[in-house]
This record gives C-alpha cells, structure tokens and sequence, in this order.
C-alpha cells in the first residue's frame, strides 16, 4: 500500500479569513490541520480516503485509471465544483460531494489547486483530489508502483 497526503492549502487560501473575529482564531488552523490528516491510501485493491469525514474505500475496478490526469479547474471551466451537495465548502478546504460546472458528481478533497488530480469512475461520479504528489499518484494508479 502507498499512502499519498493531501497538501495544506496555500496560505493566500485563507486571505478571506483575516477579517473572522478574534475568537474565531482558531478556524483557519482548524482547516489546515483536516487538510494535512487526509490521506490517500491505493493497495492492489482499493484506493481507501482517510483523515476525513467523507472518507471511504473505493475498490480499484470501479476507478478509470487510464483516463485519470492532472486536472486545473482554474483553466478548466467544465471541472469546476459550482454546488456543493454535501460537505464543506470553505477558503483553502473542500471535501465532501459536489456538482462540477460540467453537471457531473464529483467526490472532492481540495485543498491546493496546483495539485489536484481527476479521476472518472465507473461508478456514476468522478473523484477530485488534491495530492501531495500528482505524478506518483498517477503512476501508482495506472500500474502499482511508484515512479
């Protein structure tokens, strides 16, 4: 089993934050530290999501490897998630489903944009990640060992 780590989101992220009252201090550190215990864990057999609330165990045959990338929803409009339909949507930090601009369901672990990974599923959704190493993921994803 390689384990990949969802990166802490970049600290521009939190920008809209700074003007939270100053008992709200805590909530950014609240944010990053749910974005560094979320892992993505892919064994021979599943690609298990842990450290989050909306964590599970997708088995490997359900995943598209072969059409899996490195995705932007930045420069790519269509991968965009616009509706949250359950789970958390905040500056630095989503995870939970959504409905991208495209009108596909998507599982989303979101933290930095530079780093996410797009992967379709035979199972009616897509999964958005954001991954600590993309071209690692994706060369475990595809062929089970890291590059």
């Amino acid at each position: 089993m390689i384990t990949f780590h969802m990166p802490p989101a970049p600290a521009s992220a939190f920008a809209p934050l700074t003007r939270i009252p100053r008992w709200l201090s805590w909530f950014p550190r609240l944010l990053e530290q749910w974005g560094l215990h979320t892992t993505f864990e892919l064994s021979p057999t599943t690609l298990r999501i842990r450290g989050t609330l909306y964590g599970r165990r997708i088995p490997r045959t359900v995943l598209t490897p072969e059409a899996a990338r490195a995705a932007d929803p930045r420069t790519e409009p269509t991968l965009k998630p616009i509706v949250r339909t359950n789970g958390i949507g905040l500056p630095g930090y989503g995870a939970g489903w959504f409905r991208l601009a495209s009108g596909e369901r998507a599982l989303a672990f979101l933290t930095d944009p530079d780093r996410i990974i797009y992967v379709p599923t035979r199972a009616g959704y897509s999964l958005l990640l954001s991954v600590d190493d993309p071209s690692g993921f994706l060369a475990t994803l595809r062929d089970g060992e890291r590059k």
